[in-house]
């Protein structure tokens, strides 16, 4: 291939001398970069190889995040693939090789996929890493192949305010001080600034006393499959922004994990903080479908709330109605609380829970809504939204005592937060309820948690099939006075 002259797109064989630019994609046999100035420039399409590699000299390739490689072939011999410095960049990179071994020599970044479907890959100088940002959720899919060599995951982190952010490792054995690379951290010696009780920036979840612990000790490593707290300053002490920023884990990815789960007195202390082990996104379906035991729902922090204001922060979804915004795939490096029902449950982590599904910063919410229900959104003064996570669900699996449909609220991490929820017959607070659907009246409890004095509302804020006919009257029983919600936007109360 000379001047940039491509002569077909299905070749045995190509030699490059000069720099060539794929106008389309391309299937070939062997390879060989020969000359200082030869490099093939992918240009956002895809390459097939099934033969000998070789580069004696050149650049090599130079990929983009839309370019794709797939190796079907390697011939013994071949010298590792490298890339053009700064233009280790693809898409997917799929390894299809029998037995073989596939070399990579230099950086390379994945923004999509790195499938793995047979043979094995080797990173033998420079990083691999996969690149979950705003644009991109990058996984690594083993169908039969294997990856020898370490990996870096990094997973971009967006909001620029200082907040808490519940996070886990990809990888095994990720210590915590990978957490100084990129963040202001204090605490104990794994920090990078010693901070007494209770300044540190990394927390530990007990879930025997359902209550954070700070961390102070020396280095240690994040347990694959559980969740961790963790504080991101925005700004460092000299005052240099930190946030946006990546948080970058290294290692090698584990193939399946099961985790017992803690069972406490009552169902609304039997939470467990655990976290997504894998370097890709989760079907939370396939998760509970996996599971035994798992109550269907699960709860995530939401970036975006930070110490300040009054929101209530967490975000839930309920697998039985397909409802909430935290959703249904949970992103990579994201701890979350799922909830114990039984005695001996146990939660697994399998590679087929892994979906192309993007979540966005804390989940993508699902499109179809399954069940009927009703949402209830608290407003503070200026109509700031406070809390939007209350749902009444209505079902023919639903009921007056406790029904899968049923979540339980977790105490907030905000200590200014204003909350709405429901109140049990033993007099928990939930974020969700069900009820039966064909009930003709029915009462239900409200909890108003208010951070302040002032004026706030309360409104339905989303509604899906719930019969015309039905009257929705919301009672304060403070000064006792009804209103029906359906014919009037909002009640103000002080």
């Amino acid at each position: 291939w000379l001047n940039g002259n491509i002569p077909s797109p299905i070749t045995d064989e190509a030699v490059i001398k000069h720099s060539v630019t794929l106008t389309g994609d391309v299937t070939i046999g062997s390879i060989t970069f020969e000359g200082i100035s030869s490099e093939l420039k992918l240009s956002g399409h895809a390459l097939s190889m099934y033969g000998l590699h070789q580069k004696s000299s050149g650049k090599g390739f130079s990929g983009d995040s839309l370019s794709k490689i797939t190796v079907n072939g390697w011939e013994k011999g071949s010298d590792p693939i490298e890339f053009d410095s700064g233009k280790g960049k693809l898409s997917d990179l799929k390894v299809d090789v029998s037995a073989d071994t596939v070399e990579i020599g230099s950086n390379l970044n994945i923004y999509q996929k790195l499938n793995l479907e047979a043979g094995s890959l080797k990173q033998t100088v420079g990083e691999l890493t996969l690149i979950s940002d705003e644009n991109n959720t990058a996984q690594l899919i083993k169908n039969g192949g294997k990856l020898i060599s370490d990996f870096v995951y990094s997973r971009a982190y967006r909001e620029e305010a200082s907040g808490w952010r519940m996070i886990s490792s990809p990888v095994n054995d990720a210590n915590f001080s990978s957490l100084n690379a990129s963040f202001f951290t204090q605490g104990g010696s794994w920090a990078s600034n010693m901070a007494s009780a209770p300044n540190t920036s990394l927390w530990l979840f007990d879930s025997g006393n359902q209550n954070f612990n700070g961390y102070y000790g020396s280095d240690s490593t994040f347990t694959s499959g559980k969740g961790y707290l963790f504080y991101m300053f925005n700004t460092d002490p000299n005052g240099q922004q930190i946030l946006p920023a990546n948080l970058e884990m290294k290692g090698k990815e584990p193939d399946s994990l099961t985790l017992a789960l803690y069972r406490g007195s009552h169902d609304s202390l039997s939470y467990n903080l655990v976290g997504n082990p894998f370097a890709g996104t989760l079907d939370w379906h396939e998760i509970v479908n996996d599971g035994t035991d798992l109550a269907t729902s699960y709860a995530i922090w939401d970036p975006a709330v930070s110490s300040g204001g009054g929101s209530s922060g967490f975000k839930y979804y309920n697998m039985s109605g397909e409802i909430g915004s935290a959703g249904r795939y949970i992103a990579p490096m994201q701890g979350f609380f799922v909830q114990d029902i039984n005695e001996n449950s146990e939660l697994r982590f399998n590679q087929s829970q892994k979906t192309e599904s993007s979540p966005d910063k804390f989940g993508i919410k699902r499109p179809a809504q399954t069940v009927a229900y009703i949402n209830l959104t608290l407003f503070g003064e200026s109509d700031i939204p406070l809390d939007d996570q209350a749902h009444i669900v209505f079902s023919d699996r639903g009921s007056l005592g406790r029904d899968e449909f049923d979540v339980d609220r977790i105490r907030s991490l905000n200590q200014n937060k204003s909350s709405i929820s429901f109140l049990s017959e033993k007099k928990d607070l939930r974020v969700f309820e069900g009820r039966p659907v064909d009930i003709e009246n029915d009462k239900i409890d409200l909890r108003v948690e208010l951070n302040s004095t002032g004026y706030y509302s309360i409104s339905i804020g989303k509604m899906k099939s719930i019969p015309k006919d039905w009257a929705i009257k919301l009672t304060d029983k403070k000064i006792n006075k009804s209103v029906n919600l359906r014919e009037r936007d909002e009640y103000e109360f002080y």
